[in-house]
């Protein structure tokens, strides 16, 4: 005994077509009328009607029998022609108020959203079907120790395929549908009792497979009952059809899922070990149907995490470690009650409610999580999230196509701007942008401050960051901001690679020309450089020996940070700058009216002191007060090579060369000593230096800072 899942031929078809359009019409008549709701107080997707077709029979000697409940919803597109409406089935009801708006001779097409049913033979044969997805059923039946089944194909659009009709009439309203079978359809002769192959008058199965309904019963929706009975016989056999529509209204079976700090949370990692969670966020699903009274209903859960973020390391720096930066962890989950892996958790019994926990182990992490119910039927569950069916919920909580904890982008006023946004800028400073993008920002970096051990911070996306490896703490922060507000952060050879500080970024190399990189204060002892750099062909030719230059403080090479060579100072030539400038002016003082000092005592008659002053004060000048004057200096010609390290030429001339004599504006930074200005400074620690970078033409140092 074989049981076949029939369709309606052509003809049927357009006949359920215009039956199926009353019945919507009829619903949302109903809706209109009832507490003077506007729209159905449900989602016009969401199922309408129910027809259960129960069919008994005999053929060949065989008892059998079939009940097949179909649910209906309106389809999710057109099937027939809409009049030259734009919009779908459903928006074209919500338009025209309700179904109650639809005029006479107007109809509207259904799909079967949801199938249940059994068939059983007296030969021992059986079938049954379940629903798997919207508009997918799955099929089974065995005949003696063969069993067969079939899977409705979800490319196949069910949602797109009439099944019913609905068309509205001056008296009522007319529902035409399929009555199906329950089979697998695996046979190749159907041996069940169908009535569109038996040989019967074609009215008497059009009249079964339609309901007629009056303005009164349209008006009294939720209440609807309607039976057609019809037999039919021809040679074959005998068969006894009923069909029932009916409406249930009532609340959807639903798990709703509710994820705990949800609005605040923002992922953490954990920079003291990297294979362990930072933070992790709870999430409890709760099915809130219920069988009979008081039973509640129960499901099978699963929780899954797609499109988990897989970035490198912990932050934009530190430890290099793999894996999905969000994921399940049995430590957090327990395995009595789940089966679980790292993207997956899934209750092992039935539940009505449960708690899983997700962990992050980056500080960018980023997941979408998925949320499937099954009751014991094997029927999905709607599954929703703050009031929304659920499809997929960005962990953490962000904005669209965002990687980006809301919370973050709120926290910073930032909201609106895109992951790779990169354009923050100061006044007056050609450069927009600082190499790193907001969603770097937000990773964070591990730098070192006053800690024993790396800490993270998240960086500030409205300022632009710079970072410096500062082995000899003579680089001032505070000051080196106060200079040219842009925020500088200390790294070290451990958190950097090559000096590149986002190496665990994927997207540097691609979006920011090659990565962030940190720049060296080098402190350089000794007046000899023990890796000079090649000298130049006028150089040899006026003597120079490699590394030997008395008068050069300090030397970068290079005018970007991800392309410094070096960036040196040489405090004892500093040190020795200002004992000879010492000497310089005791011998002078001591002898004014030898020719040798004649320049010297030209340079101190013009400081504007009295020389018993300058006599007094190079007394108290002894060796720790040297040490004072050349630590002033060194902290100075940090912030100054720095500054050349970020792309400022200096104070020139009109040569293109570094001038003493220049003195345009003594507050900046890249002003230079002269010989008068080092008496002042050796004498009364007036080294200048101490402002802002100039904005003023034609250095305009400000303007020429870049950290990128």
């Amino acid at each position: 005994m074989i049981f076949c899942k029939t369709s309606i031929t052509l003809n049927y078809r357009k006949h359920l077509a215009f039956v199926f359009l009353g019945f919507l019409m009829l619903f949302c008549l109903f809706i209109n009328q009832s507490a003077q709701a506007q729209k159905p107080s449900k989602s016009l997707d969401s199922p309408i009607f129910k027809i259960r077709v129960q069919q008994t029979g005999q053929s060949d000697g065989v008892m059998f029998s079939s009940t097949l409940e179909q649910t209906y919803a309106p389809c999710s597109q057109w099937v027939g022609g809409s009049g030259g409406w734009q919009g779908t089935p459903s928006e074209f009801i919500s338009n025209a108020g309700g179904l109650g708006g639809l005029k006479p001779k107007m109809n509207i097409p259904f799909y079967i959203k949801e199938y249940t049913g059994s068939a059983n033979g007296s030969d021992g044969s059986k079938a049954h079907v379940v629903t798997i997805g919207d508009g997918l059923g799955l099929w089974t039946e065995q005949s003696g120790n063969n069993t067969c089944t079939k899977q409705d194909n979800s490319s196949d659009y069910p949602s797109r395929k009439m099944n019913a009709l609905f068309e509205r009439t001056e008296s009522g309203a007319r529902i035409t549908f399929d009555a199906g079978l329950v089979s697998a359809g695996c046979a190749s002769y159907i041996g069940f009792v169908n009535m569109y192959q038996m040989e019967v008058d074609p009215a008497l199965v059009k009249r079964f497979c339609t309901f007629e309904l009056t303005n009164e019963e349209l008006n009294k929706w939720q209440f609807i009952k309607k039976n057609n009975v019809q037999t039919f016989s021809d040679d074959n056999g005998k068969l006894t059809a009923n069909a029932s529509l009916y409406v249930e209204i009532k609340e959807p079976e639903e798990v709703k899922v509710e994820i705990e700090d949800y609005v605040s949370w923002i992922p953490k990692a954990n920079p003291q070990n990297a294979e362990k969670s930072g933070n992790s966020i709870k999430i409890k699903a709760t099915v809130l149907s219920k069988d009979g009274i008081e039973k509640p209903k129960e499901a099978k859960i699963t929780f899954l995490l797609n499109y988990v973020s897989e970035e490198p390391g912990i932050c934009i720096n530190g430890p290099v470690v793999k894996g999905l930066d969000m994921r399940f962890t049995k430590e957090e989950n327990d395995e009595s009650k789940f089966e679980v892996s790292t993207s997956e958790v899934k209750t092992k019994e039935y539940v009505d409610k449960t708690q899983v926990v997700v962990s992050s182990f980056d500080f960018g992490a980023y997941a979408e999580l998925r949320v499937i119910a099954v009751d014991r039927d094997g029927k999905p569950l709607k599954v929703t999230f703050q009031g929304n069916e659920c499809n997929n919920v960005p962990i953490p909580k962000t904005e669209l196509g965002s990687r980006i904890a809301n919370a973050w982008l709120n926290k910073e006023e930032v909201i609106g701007l895109s992951d790779d946004w990169d354009e923050v800028e100061v006044a007056g400073q050609s450069a927009k942008g600082d190499g790193l993008d907001l969603y770097a920002k937000y990773r964070g970096v591990l730098t070192i401050d006053n800690a024993v051990s790396p800490e993270h911070i998240r960086l500030h996306p409205k300022e632009k960051v710079h970072f410096v490896i500062d082995k000899s703490n003579k680089f001032d922060f505070s000051r080196w901001y106060a200079s040219t507000k842009i925020r500088a952060y200390r790294v070290n050879d451990q958190i950097t690679r090559e000096k590149q500080v986002d190496y665990n970024s994927s997207s540097a190399s691609r979006s920011r020309q090659g990565g962030k990189y940190a720049v060296e204060c080098e402190i350089v002892k000794g007046l000899i450089e023990k890796d000079p750099l090649p000298l130049s062909e006028a150089e040899k030719k006026a003597g120079k020996k490699p590394g030997d230059d008395p008068l050069q403080y300090g030397c970068t090479v290079g005018n970007k940070p991800r392309e410094i060579e070096r960036s040196r100072i040489y405090p004892d030539r500093i040190h020795a700058m200002i004992v000879r400038v010492v000497t310089k002016m005791n011998a002078a003082l001591a002898n004014p009216d030898a020719p040798e000092n004649a320049e010297e005592m030209s340079v101190l008659s013009s400081l504007g002191i009295p020389l018993e002053s300058i006599k007094e004060r190079l007394k108290a000048i002894d060796e720790n007060e040297i040490k004072i004057l050349t630590e002033m200096m060194v902290k100075l010609s940090a912030i100054h090579e720095m500054a050349h390290a970020c792309g400022v030429d200096g104070h020139m001339n009109n040569k293109g060369l570094e001038d003493e004599t220049l003195l345009r504006t003594p507050s900046c930074p890249m002003n230079y000593l002269y010989t008068k200005e080092r008496r002042q400074f050796v004498l009364f620690r007036k080294l200048g230096g101490e402002g802002v970078f100039c904005s003023n033409p034609p250095d305009n140092c400000w303007k020429q800072l870049n950290v990128k």
